[in-house]
């Protein structure tokens, strides 16, 4: 694997503290946040392919006292504002550990507290800010920002089948309301069984027949079926759903709308291999934030 936008390699000695670790640490880290987040992969040795660095070899942490409580310890004193929204991965292999930081893209800008510069990851290196990168970084906070949390709960699970019910949760993780918000998700149609409701009818037509239009089938990339789900505020009665900062919305209201039950077999897991669940929110004027539920995720059973 290559490094990019999103990855880094460094080899386990860039962890030594007597190496001056701090400094490239902190210029790391804060550089992913201030750019879409991304992760740093500690005890990785590089090789260079047509210009590009590539995974080659381990080349394990070895330092003593170097694990998740002194690299967020570092990571928390030397930055302002602290920097918080990161996760720490120990691994053990042989002749040590490898150490992923996964750092989420932050709502304002870090600064390095060692040299009193502001990074951001560029390509493939991290490079100082400028004055309008610097100012466009913490206007972030005046954007909306949304995290979506969609679960499939286990209903029946045997060597055959799996059902599942889905539930999505959106929480506004930002500070800034969210008005007038409109959320879309794509699911292959393949796992919405075709049996049969009390009535006869379909399950996905009496789905589609219950949920009105906030429910219809989609066509996507190479003409492939979807179900698509809708849901924002107003809703369809134009009652109003705001998100205001720290609230999360239940998408699935079993009071009010027929349950989504995926179910999975060995044919349909075949013919929906790969696909990723897709969502969007649109807002007024803003880009919709988007995202995916990768394959690996939702259909990890």
């Amino acid at each position: 694997m290559q490094e990019g936008l999103y990855l880094e390699f460094k080899r386990g000695a860039a962890l030594v503290p007597a190496n001056g670790s701090r400094q490239e640490l902190v210029k790391d880290c804060t550089g992913f946040a201030n750019a879409g987040g991304g992760t740093i992969l500690y005890g990785i040795a590089e090789e260079d392919i047509e210009g590009v660095p590539a995974a080659a070899s381990l080349s394990p942490v070895t330092a003593p006292g170097v694990g998740a409580d002194w690299l967020t310890n570092v990571l928390r004193s030397n930055t302002s504002p602290p920097l918080s929204r990161f996760e720490i991965t120990e691994l053990a292999v042989v002749g040590g550990r490898v150490i992923a930081i996964e750092i989420e893209a932050s709502s304002t800008a870090h600064q390095s507290l060692l040299d009193r510069r502001y990074y951001q990851r560029a390509g493939r290196s991290t490079e100082p800010m400028v004055d309008f990168q610097i100012r466009d970084v913490m206007n972030r906070r005046l954007r909306p920002e949304v995290r979506v949390n969609p679960r499939l709960v286990n209903i029946e699970s045997n060597g055959e089948l799996h059902r599942k019910e889905l539930e999505i949760l959106i929480t506004n993780v930002g500070q800034v309301t969210l008005d007038n918000w409109q959320f879309e998700m794509d699911i292959p149609h393949e796992v919405i069984r075709d049996t049969r409701d009390p009535d006869g009818r379909p399950l996905l037509a009496a789905l589609v027949e219950n949920w009105g239009d906030k429910m219809s089938i989609a066509r996507g990339l190479g003409d492939r079926r979807f179900l698509r789900i809708t849901r924002g505020d107003p809703d369809e009665e134009q009652r109003r759903h705001p998100l205001h900062p720290g609230q999360t919305h239940t998408l699935v209201a079993p009071e009010k709308h027929p349950a989504i039950v995926v179910e999975i077999d060995h044919a349909i897991w075949r013919q929906v291999h790969g696909l990723p669940i897709v969502w969007r929110i649109f807002l007024p004027n803003s880009q919709p934030i988007q995202g995916e539920w990768r394959f690996e995720e939702w259909c990890n059973f």
